[in-house]
């Protein structure tokens, strides 16, 4: 049963009107555990350059690469755009964090 107040709105309306949890609701704005954020932290870097294109610019997995080397993380990244960015011949990857 959903409590309500004097004006017949439940403790969730009021709580959203106001920014405030709902009575007997968890805090959904938790710290992430240390290792998670190390985790995250350590996640190594590539640099993806795109080489040897005439145009000087290679579409793959949903992004833009040109001669100028931009930094990712493998995250960033379905399983399959992975494979598809190591794959490609036209595609220097460099790790930084070695």
């Amino acid at each position: 049963m959903v409590k309500k107040n004097e004006n017949n709105t439940d403790a969730a309306t009021v709580a959203a009107q106001t920014h405030q949890q709902p009575e007997g609701a968890a805090s959904q704005q938790l710290a992430a555990p240390a290792d998670t954020v190390l985790a995250a932290a350590a996640e190594p870097r590539w640099s993806v350059q795109a080489v040897a294109v005439p145009n000087k610019r290679r579409m793959r997995a949903g992004r833009l690469f040109t001669e100028t080397p931009v930094t990712v993380t493998r995250s960033e990244f379905s399983e399959h755009e992975w494979t598809a960015i190591k794959n490609d011949p036209h595609l220097k990857l460099i790790p930084l964090d070695e």
